[in-house]
C-alpha cells in the first residue's frame, strides 16, 4: 500500500506528508497494552514507509512526536523526555553531510477546545474526542511557560502549522 501511496502524492504534487514514526513507544509504560501496540505497529509501519516515500520525492520531517503524549498522556516530563529522545535519535543516525541543516520534529497535538454536542462536527456529530477536554489539557502543557523556557533553552522554534 506504501508505494501506490507514494506514487499517489507524487503524482497528485504533493511534496510532504506526515510519517509517525516515533521512537521507543514500547517504552512507554503509561500505556495500557493494546495502545502500546497499536501505537508500536503505526511506527513500524511508518519505519518502513519513510524510504518509500523518500524514493518518490515525498518529504517528510525528521522525527516525530505525538502519539505517546495524546491528550491526558502529556505531561511536561514526558514530552520534554519524548522530543529529547526524537532529537537524539536524528542526531544519532544522521549522515556526516548533514552538518549545519536544520533538524526539524513534527509535534502531533490535537489542541482546542471541546465541541459542544449537537453544535457542529462530521457525519452524525461531535465524536467523543472532539468533546474530550484533553484537548484543552494539551493546549495547557504546550503554552505553559515551563515548556515556553524549555524550548528556548534547548533552542526550539516553532512552527505551527495552521
Amino acid at each position: 500500500v506504501c508505494e501506490v501511496v507514494a506514487k499517489t502524492l507524487k503524482e497528485a504534487g504533493v511534496k510532504w506528508t506526515r510519517v509517525p514514526d516515533e521512537l521507543n513507544i514500547d517504552g512507554c509504560a503509561w500505556f495500557d497494552e493494546a495502545r502500546r501496540r497499536f501505537s508500536s505497529e503505526v511506527a513500524d509501519h511508518a519505519r518502513v514507509a519513510r524510504p518509500v516515500y523518500s524514493a518518490h520525492d515525498v518529504r517528510s520531517t525528521d522525527g516525530f512526536v505525538g502519539m505517546a503524549t495524546m491528550g491526558s498522556y502529556m505531561t511536561v516530563e514526558r514530552l520534554q523526555h519524548r522530543l529529547q529522545m526524537a532529537f537524539l535519535g536524528i542526531e544519532e543516525s544522521a549522515s556526516p553531510d548533514r552538518d549545519g541543516v536544520v533538524v526539524t520534529v513534527e509535534l502531533m497535538v490535537h489542541v482546542g477546545y471541546p465541541a459542544v454536542t449537537g453544535k457542529g462536527g462530521c457525519g452524525e456529530g461531535c465524536d467523543e474526542f472532539a468533546q474530550s477536554p484533553d484537548r484543552l489539557h494539551e493546549m495547557g502543557v504546550l503554552c505553559s511557560d515551563t515548556m515556553k523556557q524549555w524550548y528556548t533553552a534547548m533552542n526550539i522554534s516553532l512552527d505551527c502549522a495552521k
